[in-house]
């Protein structure tokens, strides 16, 4: 989910490398605003040599891959959110809610075929489960601000604490 100006899109986001071995960013974005506050389903299929975005399993678009796939093995996968590692704080955070992300190593939806599962309604604070048995366990980022809002949010409720 990308944030501009405020206002969230839905962008479907991968690295290429080209034959001069440059990473080569491709996406698909779609350029109608979402509602934070409805369910998306979206689901993107590698098919040939091309990505297919559906929402709410309709088709919206397709984009040809240009160069070589790069080789995510062993890399994160940011999912809803900015890089945390980013030099300008995440200005394109995402405030809103995923309710789970699923891939699978092909097309067809079964359990036997799925790579991860991350069920984000149980986490703990710095985790997220995979509920798929394949042990891709996810781990959780906060920008500054949000940690900060709920640092203070637990100082308005929480009881006074006392150093002896």
């Amino acid at each position: 989910v990308f944030n501009y100006n405020d206002e969230y899109f839905i962008k479907w986001k991968w690295l290429e490398v080209n034959e001069e071995n440059e990473n080569v960013e491709n996406e698909i974005m779609m350029h109608t605003k979402i509602n934070t506050q409805i369910y998306y389903k979206v689901k993107v299929i590698k098919k040939d040599n091309e990505f297919i975005m559906y929402i709410n399993d309709n088709l919206y678009s397709q984009r040809e891959i240009r160069h070589k796939l790069y080789d995510y093995k062993d890399k994160y996968i940011y999912v809803g959110s900015g890089n945390p590692y980013c030099l300008n704080k995440n200005y394109r955070w995402f405030y809103g809610s995923i309710s789970d992300v699923k891939i699978y190593h092909s097309s067809e939806e079964t359990p036997e075929n799925m790579f991860l599962w991350f069920d984000f309604k149980k986490n703990t604070s710095f985790k997220t489960y995979d509920k798929s048995g394949s042990g891709n366990h996810g781990i959780l980022f906060e920008s500054e601000e949000i940690k900060s809002e709920k640092s203070l949010e637990f100082n308005k409720v929480g009881r006074p604490a006392k150093i002896v």
